[in-house]
């Protein structure tokens, strides 16, 4: 009996082994091929996921190009791929688009090169599901900006539309470094320096739309800034057939891109959830439908914004439609007869919805005087009685 416990004992040590094993090999860094040293690859037993983390250190620069280069010799499954700078920067043209590379994560990285295939016919093919970029700065010197300017004729279909296979797009805390010489700024002219960098439609020739047809979520939060530029990813003259999420908060928009004012578009017919949140918004820009039928959307989030009062036909088309939550949360919204409507409406979203819902609905207030102390107070829309007088 010992020797048949000590057997089986022996085997479970084995089997761990085995397993170190096979998990050292799985994780095993990267030859120094192509210049990949600073990138591990991991891959799962069964051969599914394969994962190519870099890691950019103080000084070293990673050049994307190496990683297409890399990945189109490989002959089997796809790749996600994990950039993470440490101090270091990366070289990466746009579109980002590599054989075999699926999903692609970029975090604190200075990013160089952006512009300078622009104008080149591209060779590979876009698989690109996943692109997310976190806390990036895009390094673009004016002289790239000038040219690119000059020769937007000469952007290729594919490259003006960019990454057409995305499913989901996340560029949070995007910013952009447009680096300028003296010698930069003597010749700027003024019509440059009111260009935004990338798609400008009052530039571009009439071009047929770009079709996004998989691209459900987009979170642009952070990345829009004010300041006399930024990057368009996602051309204008786009269609998101299936788009049900888009996250622009944070952004310091004190008015509504004129992309999103109509809240039910052709361009995304199946938008669920727009996101204005923190922002510093002063009004209820959009244009909302008339056709309930057609309207997919369900929250419009407009929380922490510095919205005083809602028009009452805007109320009145939100009570009619009836599917639609607009979260005015933390708005300095005034208690006064103007809002009477608004409260009407936001009673009868509270009373169909779910306890989750309401909470957020019961938190939207407004300011009223103290009939005691003259000071304002913030109270509850829907259960102060500041509306008991009007009309």
């Amino acid at each position: 009996m010992k020797s048949k416990r000590l057997h089986k004992s022996e085997g479970y040590v084995f089997v761990i082994f085995m397993c170190c094993v096979l998990q050292t090999i799985l994780t095993a860094p990267l030859p120094d091929l192509h210049g990949l040293s600073n990138c591990d690859l991991y891959i799962t037993a069964d051969n599914t996921t394969q994962e190519l983390k870099c890691s950019i250190q103080t000084g070293q620069v990673l050049d994307y190009r190496r990683v297409r280069g890399w990945t189109a010799l490989q002959s089997t499954g796809t790749f996600s791929v994990h950039i993470t700078c440490n101090g270091g920067s990366l070289h990466m043209p746009w579109p980002f688009k590599a054989k075999h590379v699926v999903a692609l994560q970029v975090n604190g990285c200075k990013l160089f090169g952006f512009l300078s295939e622009m104008t080149q016919q591209q060779s590979v093919e876009d698989e690109l599901r996943t692109l997310m970029l976190y806390k990036t700065t895009i390094v673009i010197p004016f002289a790239d900006m000038y040219a690119l300017r000059n020769n937007l004729d000469r952007i290729p279909r594919d490259t003006d539309c960019g990454q057409v296979t995305l499913e989901k797009l996340v560029l949070r805390d995007v910013h952009y470094d447009l680096q300028m010489t003296p010698e930069d700024r003597d010749r700027m002219s003024p019509i440059v320096h009111n260009t935004s960098i990338g798609h400008d439609a009052a530039l571009l020739p009439t071009k047929s739309p770009c079709v996004f047809p998989n691209l459900k979520y987009v979170d642009e939060s952070g990345s829009r800034k004010t300041g006399q530029y930024h990057l368009k990813l996602l051309p204008d003259y786009s269609v998101f057939p299936k788009l049900e999420v888009y996250n622009m908060s944070r952004n310091e928009l004190s008015h509504i891109p004129d992309f999103f004012r109509y809240l039910h578009s052709d361009k995304y017919p199946s938008l669920r959830q727009l996101d204005f949140s923190n922002n510093i918004l002063h009004s209820f820009e959009f244009e909302i439908p008339k056709n309930v039928k057609t309207c997919t959307l369900e929250k419009v989030d407009l929380h922490n914004n510095r919205i005083a009062f809602i028009p009452k036909e805007t109320t009145d088309t939100l009570q009619n439609i009836g599917t639609i939550l607009v979260d005015l949360r933390e708005n300095p919204l005034r208690c006064t007869c103007e809002l009477k409507d608004l409260r009407v409406y936001l009673e009868a979203q509270y009373r169909k919805s779910a306890n989750m819902t309401r909470q957020l609905i019961s938190e939207v207030t407004c300011s009223l005087r103290s009939a005691f102390h003259g000071t304002m107070d913030q109270v509850s829309l829907l259960n102060s009685g500041f509306d008991k007088k009007c009309g």
